[in-house]
Formats: C-alpha cells, structure tokens, sequence
C-alpha cells in the first residue's frame, strides 16, 4: 500500500515534509494516522509557525479536506485574548521545561465564529535533537471543547443566580441598618430642629448623609455582583478589604474574621464580579464546615514558581503568582471524598439546598484564568484552599500632560 502523499502543501509545508521529522513519519504507518486521524492534529515550530494540519483539523475550522489553511503562524488562527495562555504552554514545551503542556484557546473558524479548543502540546523529538530537552518541532492534538464550555457558562449563570439570592438576603439585613440609623436621626433632627439647635442639627445631617453613602455601595456591590463584567487588572488585597462587609453579613457573633494581607501591590486580571463569587463560595463552604461558629482567615502571600517546582503544581507553568489562601477550622473533609470536591454536582451538605456547584465554579473560573486551586483538609482540624491567580502586570501610569 502506497503511503499517501499530503494534500495541496502550504508554504511551509514543503519544507517540513523534507525536515528530518518529516521524512520519519513518511517512512513509517505515523504518517498515515497522522493525516487520516479523527483528532485534530497540527504541528507547530519552535517560532509557533503552523507547518503542518492533517484534514481534521482543516474541517474543525471549516475549510475543505485537501485544502490546507493560509495562516502561517500559528497564532494567525487564535482569538487575540488566548493569545497569552497559548503562548505560555508553547515556551514550556519549547524551552524544555515540560514535554507536554495543557492550554485553552477559542480557533477563528473560516465564517468568522470562534471554536473553544483544547491543546495537548507534545514535544516532538527530531535527528536534530533527539531528546525533548530542546524540541524543533510540537504536536498539537486538539479536542473541540465548545458545547462543553456553553455548559459551563450555564451553570456558572445557575450557580451565580443562586449565590445573588442569598447575597440579597445578607444585604437587605444590613441595608435595613442603614435604614433605622436614618430613621433614628431623622426623628432627632426633626426634634431639635423644633427646638431651634440648628448647631446639633447639622451634625444628625452630617451622619444621615454617611448612612446614605454606606447604603449606596451596598447596593452597587449588589450591582456589580448580579451582572457580567470584564476582566480587568484590580489590586487583590484592595478588592478583599472593600469586599469585608459582604462576608461579614454571613458570619453572626460565634465567628471570627481575620485578614493576613500580603505588603505590597497584589495586580491581578479577573472580573470583579467572578472574585466576589468565588469568595461567597468558599465563605459559605466555611460557614457549612462550622455549624457551632469558628475562625474563617484570608491570607495573601505572592510566590514564584520556578520549572522544579511544577511537579507539585501540576495546573500551573512557571511564572509570578498571587496566591490566596481561605482557612477554616471546622469539620474538614473526609480523605476519601477530597478528590471529588470539585466535581460538578457533588457535595457533602446533608442539608436541603446544596447543589453541589460551588466548588465545581471557583475550579472553571481559576482554570480560565491561568491559575488553579488545591486543597489542604484534615478531617476535624479544617480545611485550607489556596487559589493562584497569574501576576498581573500594573497598568502604566498616565503620562503628564506636556504644556509649552
């Protein structure tokens, strides 16, 4: 049985079917699975130049079989915004500090809609370099993920829509407050303004307006929390100090809160919106692990995680990192159960209204970022989860205005 020859080459696939790695998979049945696989597949240089595509992956962008896609550069078919990620599990690869990386990324498909994609990136090693230390050459074995991802939003959307309930319910206490101190003071002013002492009257003014200002950002976080909002660069620390009031409505006088923030700038790009979902999420994880009351803690630190230290974080590549860790001191996890905690649907809760989403959401939106979460639990001591979300570069500071 003849081997069969490529379809109608791109630019740059003359040279990579002359390529050592070239002439080895036509040598060999490689070639052929290679072409006529259900998956998928690419091969991609160490400069993310797209050398390769057998017919599966021509058709998952829409194009014809024997019609290879124009786009030399690999990085000419990704959504601007998964740029960075997909970049990031290249460099692991390529420089060597990983045979195989992970990535998410959406593909331009040939009508202009974009396909969720994930990438197994595996070092391909050539007679140029026959290790994977230094590889010339990536297979990329791609797995179409978008009716997975609109799953994922839906329950994410579901899960959103059941913390907002709960959320309300904590704000409505406070905001009703707010409304008695208004109430409160409103009655005093009205008496002294009867009796003409206008000095004191000012004052009752003054705190009345303090009332109305502390129920106008209860309700914008309430806001804020209820609709989707864009990823941008917040300071961490910053985001949690202004987030305590929210936690704390949660928490009667048999917890503690306490807060270990790290110094310095803590810059990291997430949508305020997810951060305090995440947060409620694991305050009322925290909240079912303590049914007699307890101690919650947030600590901040920031690390840097070199390419040894990826074996005991096996999500992440090597990079700056903004770590949150939430602790409690309740009833802990069985051993058995921790590695199914963040799968959607299961939960522990014997209690009616667990839907066992919680953890399944703070898992798909620190994936999405580029980070990852990992649990530390021992049954009736308590449980720590610590998040990384990716360092985040400061925006720049404006540039002064220049007069002449």
């Amino acid at each position: 049985m003849p081997t069969p020859t490529p379809s109608q080459p791109s630019a740059g696939q003359p040279r990579f079917a002359q390529s050592p790695i070239g002439q080895r998979m036509r040598a060999d049945t490689l070639w052929n699975y290679f072409q006529h696989s259900p998956m998928p597949l690419k091969v991609v240089s160490r400069h993310e130049d797209l050398v390769h595509h057998n017919a599966a992956f021509g058709r998952l962008l829409g194009y014809d079989s024997p019609q290879p896609i124009e786009a030399r550069r690999a990085q000419d078919i990704v959504f601007p915004d998964d740029l960075g990620r997909l970049n990031q599990a290249y460099e692991q690869v390529f420089q060597g500090h990983r045979e195989h990386a992970k990535a998410e990324a959406r593909l331009m498909h040939q009508d202009g809609s974009l396909i969720w994609v994930q990438g197994l990136i595996v070092a391909a090693p050539t007679q140029a370099s026959k290790s994977r230390e230094n590889p010339i050459y990536a297979l990329v074995i791609c797995v179409d993920i978008s009716r997975q991802k609109e799953v994922e939003q839906r329950i994410e959307q579901s899960e959103r829509m059941r913390s907002l309930g709960l959320l309300a319910s904590s704000v409505a206490h406070d905001f009703n407050n707010i409304l008695t101190v208004l109430a409160s003071y409103a009655g005093l002013l009205r008496a002294d303004l009867e009796s003409e002492e206008c000095d004191k009257a000012l004052g009752f003014l003054n705190k009345i307006d303090t009332a109305i200002t502390n129920g106008v950002t209860l309700t914008r976080q309430l806001s804020d929390y209820g609709c989707e909002s864009s990823a941008k660069v917040i300071d961490l620390n910053e985001h949690l100090q202004n987030t305590d009031s929210m936690l704390s409505g949660y928490f009667d006088q048999n917890f503690s809160i306490h807060y270990e923030l790290a110094q310095g700038p803590a810059p990291i790009r997430v949508a305020p919106g997810k951060l305090d979902q995440i947060l409620l999420n694991l305050a009322l994880n925290a909240l079912d692990a303590m049914p007699d009351g307890g101690e919650f803690v947030i600590r901040t630190r920031a690390v840097e995680l070199q390419p040894g230290a990826l074996n005991a974080h096996p999500s992440l590549s090597a990079g700056e990192y903004l770590v949150l860790e939430v602790c409690d001191d309740g009833e802990g996890i069985p051993f058995e159960t921790q590695s199914q905690i963040f799968d959607p649907f299961f939960s522990t809760k014997t209690k009616a209204g667990g839907s066992g989403l919680g953890l399944a959401i703070v898992y798909s939106i620190l994936e999405q970022l580029g980070g990852a979460i990992y649990v530390d639990s021992v049954p009736q001591q308590g449980t720590t989860f610590r998040l990384y979300f990716p360092r985040a570069e400061l925006p720049a500071p404006p540039r002064p205005e220049q007069l002449n």
